[in-house]
């Protein structure tokens, strides 16, 4: 039992640790109205809007140029690329297209870039709409913020992860030595997570590792 405590206090450190992943948020809206939102994870430090298209595994056509690529389609709505042009459908002297759109400063700007020369980084959002559009000037979806797309970011600390992993405890011994035997308390080390250097959650960590070596050292001198 001792021995499956100490690996899941080291697993709650190690997962502790780790980083959580990049994210960023995509809003699309089409043609009927109908609004669809994808929240995309990613572990590079970043990566472009075409790629967080791709990644969302969304229905999409593409044309590629030297001024990179252009979005024809998403989903059932737009051009089909290279059967028609990719900017195949006007309305009168104005063009229907996907206009694309960057959350910047709780507000939605235009890109007057392709996708693909957009950097992504974790907490964008992009917002696709099709519609009728000119140059500088289209459609915008409804403004979403990446919490509202993927969730709050939720980090859980070490101390919740060790107390989620639930042992069932052996009887007590109630030998005479028993009674005798050491009690390991964990307790907060003042100022811990202000020392410089080591993140809190080791420090939590180390702690109730330290805890562990007294159960250890208990249970030793009960077979002596």
């Amino acid at each position: 039992m001792i021995g499956k405590l100490a690996f899941l206090l080291v697993f709650a450190v190690v997962v502790a640790a780790q980083p959580a992943p990049n994210r960023a948020g995509l809003v699309i809206q089409f043609a009927n109205g109908s609004v669809e939102t994808h929240c995309v994870n990613f572990s590079e430090p970043q990566i472009n809007g075409l790629e967080l298209l791709e990644r969302a595994d969304v229905p999409l056509i593409t044309q590629g140029s030297a001024l990179g690529a252009a979005v024809c389609k998403i989903g059932s709505d737009g051009c089909d690329f290279p059967t028609e042009g990719c900017f195949c459908a006007t309305d009168g002297m104005r063009a229907i297209y996907w206009a694309l759109h960057i959350r910047q400063d709780a507000a939605w700007t235009y890109a007057n870039r392709g996708a693909a020369n957009i950097p992504v980084v974790d907490g964008d959002v992009h917002g696709w709409a099709w519609g009728t559009g000119a140059s500088g000037v289209g459609i915008q979806p409804p403004l979403l913020d990446v919490d509202a797309i993927c969730g709050p970011l939720q980090q859980a600390s070490t101390a919740t992860l060790a107390a989620q992993a639930t042992i069932t405890p052996a009887l007590p011994d109630r030998s005479p030595m028993a009674s005798a035997a050491p009690t390991a308390t964990v307790a907060p080390v003042a100022g811990a997570a202000e020392r410089p250097g080591i993140p809190a959650t080791l420090w939590i960590g180390l702690i109730m590792i330290g805890g562990l070596a007294g159960l250890l050292m208990a249970a030793r001198r009960r077979r002596r």
